[in-house]
């Protein structure tokens, strides 16, 4: 997880506390929820404000208007498989240009923090925006190198009906979390923390 990385896992012989940690096995999506403070469905304004049409997780109101410099230096053009940018570009007549295949309007999942000075930031930064476009799901994935981020189809939620039971699903994993991480009883915190560990080999 991206603020949650490790679980926890005491195994208590006698007076001695053994602890065990592993890094949680977690997609893409679970990820984001996991590491963000809200997740949201937004619509774009000008530049750096979204509005936000649908809470998600978190703590937010529909309306609010959050400013979130970052995301607007993505790219919107999207692709629909992962060569599709590696191909070379056709000769075309003269006078006639290649129209981008860009997201000009459009709805977002944001799944976002606030880094260190307080500001709204999407977690991870490509990894934290999803497009919804008539009915699918885009997100950045990295293919020429940290940071070179591409606009596809998403690999884990095609939909957004798909997107958004894939969310609620890892909100219901941080409650589980979370709870499990407040049991005060040791042998109560171990049984409960061994869904979130990933076993060896």
């Amino acid at each position: 997880f991206s603020t949650l990385p490790f679980a926890l896992v005491a195994v208590i012989i006698g007076n001695a506390c053994y602890v065990h940690a592993e890094r949680l096995p977690a997609g893409d999506i679970e990820d984001e929820v996991l590491g963000s403070e809200v997740v949201v469905l937004v619509s774009l304004l000008e530049k750096p404000i979204v509005r936000i049409k649908e809470v998600l997780a978190g703590s937010a109101a529909v309306d609010q208007e959050l400013d979130v410099e970052r995301l607007f230096d993505l790219p919107r053009r999207k692709y629909e498989d992962a060569r599709e940018p590696f191909r070379p570009i056709p000769k075309r007549p003269p006078g006639e240009t290649e129209t981008p295949a860009s997201i000009a309007h459009g709805d977002l999942v944001l799944f976002l923090k606030r880094d260190e000075r307080g500001r709204w930031e999407p977690n991870g930064w490509g990894a934290g925006v999803k497009w919804l476009v008539d009915g699918k799901v885009y997100g950045y994935t990295e293919l020429d190198g940290p940071g070179q981020y591409f606009l596809l189809p998403d690999r884990e939620a095609r939909t957004e009906v798909e997107l958004r039971r894939a969310i609620e699903r890892s909100v219901a994993k941080k409650s589980r979390w979370l709870a499990a991480q407040s049991t005060k009883d040791p042998g109560a915190r171990v049984k409960a923390l061994a869904e979130f560990v990933q076993p060896e080999g």
